[in-house]
């Protein structure tokens, strides 16, 4: 909401520069995904980067997870 009296002007400056959004939103995915000890192909359902199958990611999580039921 603007609101306007009868001395003030009316001016809007807009941006569009979006180039760098999926940067930030992969960043962010992996500080959710490391914060919370799951592998991003579990979280999130992404396709491993690099060289990287997944299946270590996944592997060492079900043993983390497994281990942790054991403790309870």
């Amino acid at each position: 909401m603007t609101l306007l009296d009868s001395e003030d002007e009316y001016s809007s400056e807009s941006h569009a520069a979006f180039g760098g959004l999926s940067d930030i939103m992969g960043r962010f995915m992996e500080q959710i995904s490391g914060a919370n000890q799951i592998p991003l192909v579990r979280l999130f359902g992404q396709s491993p980067a690099g060289f990287s199958t997944g299946e270590t990611d996944l592997r060492n999580y079900y043993d983390t997870v497994s281990q942790a039921q054991e403790k309870i």
